[in-house]
C-alpha cells in the first residue's frame, strides 16, 4: 500500500509540474536531498572551488575556440558534451566538493543534477556568484570588455521558467539521430541554452561557471547525454595496440612484448596532418583506420629537449574498429625516465628521488598563456565506427642535465591510457605493469630509443675495455624496483631479426653493455649466472659485458626494495657494412613468472656521407680539435684559403644539436673557436664544419 501511494505520489508531481520524463540518468535530483545543510555546504564547497583559472577554462579557451557554435570549440557539436562532462569531473574530484558529496547519501561523488522545472526555491544557496573578479575587464586577457570573451553579469540568475525535456529527450529515447554530434546540437540549441537564458543574469554569459547553479544545470545535461549513451550507442571497445598484430583481445596472447607500442610515438617538431583527415576537433585529427591522419604517422623519434622551452609532440592512437561509434572518455599520459622495471602508479604519478622528478603526468597547456588542467582536457571525441583518431599532445622534455650524469639521461618512456565509463577496464589495474598491458587494451607504452651507428666508426673486437668506452658510445635505461617488496628475476638481452631475417649480431655487429658496481654485485651475488653474456672488465667504477648470444639472460637476480641502478647498451661494428639497415634490440627485466617491463633500441645504420671530397677540404683548411678526447671544452683551429661563410655544429649519436656556432662570415687566414662540453655527458660526439658548400664531420670524445 505505502508503495502504491509513493507511486501516485510522483505521478502527481510529474503532473503538476508539466515535465515530460525526467532521465535515468545516473546523478541525484538535487530536489531529492532535503536536509538543507547538507545542500547547503555543497554550494560553499562548489563556490570556494569556482576561481578565475576555472572560468577561464570555459570562457577564455583559445585552444578550444571561444564561439559559441564555433567548430572543434567546446560549445562546437564535436566537444559540447565530452569537454563538458570532464569539466564536471574536474570539479567532483575536487578535496572539498568531494567531501561534501560523501557526505549525502546516494551522490556516489557526482554532482547533483537540477531543472528549471523544480524552479530556484529550493537550490537558492546555488545561484550565487562570486562578485570578487567577475566584471574584471582582463578576465581573459583583454583590456576591454568582449561580447564572447570578455567579462559576464554579477547578477544572481533569478529565472523561473518552467523549460522541460522536447519529447525527443523521452526515457527510453527515440533515438532518432544518426550520430552524437547531431544529437549534441539539439540538446545544445533546444536545451541547453535555454536553460541558460531562462535563468538570466551570471547564466547568460560565458563567465557563467562563477555561479554553483551553472553545474547543476551541467549535470541535467550531461544525465541527458548518458541515457543517450546508454540507450542508443552500444559503445565499441576502443583500443591502442601494443604492436601492429595486436587484435584488441584481452589478454593479448598475441604480442611478445608491452612496451612498444605502435600507436605511440614522439615528433621533435609539430607534424602536419594528411590531405583529408579530420582536423575540426582540438588536439589531434581523425580518420578512416587504414588511412594516415599526420604525414610522419608512427615514425617515432627520441625525445629532444630545447633550452627554450619550446615542446616536442606525444602522438597517441586511438582505434575503433567496431561498426558502431564511440564517445565518451579521455586520454591519460604520462613521461617516466626510461626503465626496465616500471610500477603502476608509483613511477609515472608525481614520481620523484630526492628533489628531481623522475616521472609525472603529461599536464597540457594551450596555445596561450592560460594553464588548462588535466582533468577538463584530452577528452576523446566521438570517434565514428571503423575509424581512428590520433591526440597531438605538446609536450616540454625534462632537461637531461638535470639527471645524474653516466647514467641515463636523455631517454624516457611514455604512459597512455583510456578512462572511460564506456569502455572500463575489464581486468582492475595492480602494481605490476606488464599485467596491466597485457590484460587492458586502453593502455600502452612506448619505450623506445634511437640508436644512430656510423658504419664509419670501426671498432677493435678485441679491444679492453678502456678502448670501449672512448670508441663505442652508450645510452642508457635504469633498472628499478619501486616497490616495497624484493624479488627474485632475470635481465634478458634480445637480438631480433628484421625483415631480412638478420640481427644486429648476424652482421659481425657488437653489442656491449655496462652497468653500475651496486647493479653488478647483483649478478655477481648470483654467481653470474646465465647465458651469452660474457664479462669484460671493470673500469673508471662501471662493469662491462658483451653479448654473444641472440638470446641472452643474466639469471637469479634478487631486486631489493626501492632499488635502482643504472645500466647502458652501446652498439658497434667491427668491419664496414652497408648503410641503410636498421635493426631491433630488446633489454627486459622479469620476476620469475612474465616480463615486468623492457625497452627496445632502434639501431639505425645510417649511410655514409663523408665524400672524398669532403676529406679534401678537411686537408685543405687543416682542420684541428684539441684536445681529443676532451673534457670541459675544447679548441677547434683551421685555416681558410680566402674569404668565406663557416658555421661550425656538435651533433650527438641520434643526430641531435648539442652546441653549435652560427654560420659567420670570416675572412682568409687561421681561425680558432672554442667549444663549451661542461654539460655533455661521456661519449662520442660529431663535429661538423661547414665552409661555404663544402662539410668536414670529425669525430669528438667527451670524457
Amino acid at each position: 500500500m505505502k508503495r502504491l501511494s509513493l507511486i501516485l505520489s510522483l505521478l502527481f508531481i510529474f503532473l503538476l509540474q508539466d515535465i515530460w520524463a525526467l532521465p535515468i540518468g545516473r546523478r541525484l535530483d538535487i530536489n531529492s536531498i532535503t536536509n538543507p545543510v547538507l545542500k547547503a555546504n555543497l554550494a560553499a564547497a562548489m563556490l570556494a572551488y569556482i576561481d578565475e583559472d576555472i572560468v577561464e577554462e570555459h570562457s577564455c579557451n583559445n585552444e578550444f575556440g571561444n564561439v559559441d557554435g564555433a567548430t572543434g570549440g567546446i560549445h562546437g557539436p564535436e566537444m559540447f558534451l565530452n569537454w563538458h562532462r570532464m569539466y564536471l569531473a574536474e570539479m567532483e574530484a575536487d578535496p572539498g566538493v568531494a567531501a561534501a558529496l560523501a557526505a549525502i547519501p546516494g551522490s556516489n561523488g557526482l554532482i547533483p543534477r537540477w531543472t528549471q522545472a523544480f524552479g530556484l526555491t529550493t537550490v537558492s544557496d546555488f545561484t550565487v556568484v562570486d562578485g570578487g573578479y567577475c566584471n574584471a575587464t582582463d578576465l581573459c586577457g583583454y583590456v576591454t570588455p568582449s561580447p564572447t570573451n570578455g567579462p559576464g553579469s554579477c547578477a544572481i540568475p533569478s529565472g523561473t521558467g518552467t523549460n522541460t525535456f522536447p519529447a525527443a529527450f523521452n526515457s527510453p529515447m527515440g533515438c532518432t539521430w544518426t550520430d552524437t554530434d547531431a544529437f549534441s546540437e539539439i540538446l545544445r540549441q533546444g536545451y541547453h541554452n535555454n536553460g541558460h537564458g531562462q535563468l538570466g543574469g551570471a547564466m547568460w554569459y560565458f563567465t557563467s561557471p562563477i555561479t554553483p547553479i551553472f553545474w547543476l544545470w551541467h549535470s541535467m545535461i550531461d544525465d541527458v547525454y548518458w541515457d543517450y549513451q546508454n540507450q542508443c550507442i552500444s559503445n565499441s571497445d576502443i583500443h591502442i595496440k601494443d604492436t601492429p598484430g595486436d587484435n584488441a583481445s584481452e589478454p593479448n596472447n598475441i604480442s611478445p612484448v608491452f612496451y612498444a607500442s605502435s600507436d605511440i610515438w614522439i615528433r621533435q617538431d609539430q607534424d602536419t596532418p594528411t590531405a583529408g583527415a579530420n582536423t575540426d576537433i582540438p588536439h589531434g585529427a581523425g580518420s578512416l583506420i587504414g588511412t594516415a591522419a599526420y604525414n610522419n604517422e608512427g615514425n617515432h623519434e627520441d625525445g629532444e629537449f630545447k633550452a627554450l622551452g619550446d615542446p616536442n609532440y606525444v602522438y597517441v592512437r586511438i582505434r575503433n574498429e567496431s561498426t558502431q561509434e564511440f564517445s565518451g572518455g579521455r586520454l591519460r599520459v604520462y613521461w617516466s625516465k626510461a626503465s626496465t622495471g616500471h610500477s603502476w602508479p608509483t613511477t609515472w604519478n608525481n614520481y620523484s628521488i630526492g628533489s628531481l622528478m623522475y616521472g609525472d603526468e603529461i599536464t597540457p597547456t594551450n596555445a596561450g598563456t592560460n594553464p588548462i588542467p588535466v582533468e577538463s582536457n584530452f577528452v576523446i571525441p566521438p570517434i565514428p565506427a571503423n575509424s581512428q583518431f590520433v591526440f597531438e599532445i605538446p609536450w616540454v622534455v625534462p632537461d637531461p642535465a638535470l639527471y645524474p650524469a653516466g647514467s641515463e639521461q636523455k631517454h624516457f618512456c611514455l604512459l597512455a591510457r583510456i578512462v572511460s565509463p564506456f569502455d572500463e577496464m575489464d581486468t582492475p589495474e595492480v602494481t605490476a605493469l606488464g599485467q596491466n598491458l597485457k590484460n587492458n587494451n586502453n593502455i600502452a607504452l612506448k619505450n623506445v630509443a634511437i640508436y644512430n651507428l656510423n658504419p664509419n666508426n670501426i671498432v677493435n673486437p678485441g679491444g679492453n675495455v678502456a678502448v670501449i668506452e672512448k670508441e663505442v658510445a652508450f645510452m642508457g635505461v635504469y633498472v628499478t624496483n619501486a616497490e616495497g617488496n624484493e624479488y627474485m628475476g632475470n635481465f634478458n638481452f634480445l637480438a631480433l631479426r628484421n625483415k631480412q631475417d638478420q640481427n644486429i649480431l648476424d652482421i659481425g655487429g657488437l653489442v656491449y653493455a655496462r652497468m653500475d658496481e651496486e647493479f653488478f654485485h647483483i649478478w655477481e651475488q648470483s654467481g653470474l649466472a646465465g647465458s651469452g653474456v660474457k664479462l669484460l672488465g671493470e673500469y673508471n667504477g662501471k662493469f662491462y659485458v658483451a653479448i654473444t648470444e641472440e638470446k641472452a639472460q643474466m639469471a637469479e637476480l634478487l631486486f631489493p626494495a626501492k632499488s635502482q641502478y643504472g645500466l647502458e647498451m652501446g652498439y658497434a661494428l667491427p668491419k664496414k657494412v652497408k648503410g641503410g639497415q636498421e635493426f631491433e634490440f630488446d633489454i627486459q627485466q622479469t620476476d620469475t613468472k612474465e616480463i615486468i617491463s623492457g625497452e627496445r633500441y632502434i639501431i639505425r645504420i645510417t649511410k655514409p656521407r663523408i665524400r672524398e671530397a669532403v676529406v679534401e677540404a678537411e686537408k685543405a683548411i687543416d682542420l684541428l680539435i684539441s684536445p681529443n678526447p676532451a673534457r670541459d671544452q675544447f679548441t677547434v683551429s683551421y685555416n681558410l684559403e680566402t674569404e668565406g661563410n663557416v658555421s661550425i655544429a656538435l651533433y650527438d649519436i641520434s643526430g641531435r644539436i648539442v652546441n653549435q656556432i652560427p654560420e659567420q662570415s670570416l675572412s682568409a687566414g687561421y681561425q680558432t673557436e672554442l667549444m663549451d662540453a661542461t654539460n655533455l655527458a661521456k661519449g662520442i660526439y660529431i663535429l661538423r664544419v661547414q665552409v661555404g658548400t663544402e662539410m668536414i664531420n670529425r669525430k669528438v670524445v667527451i670524457e
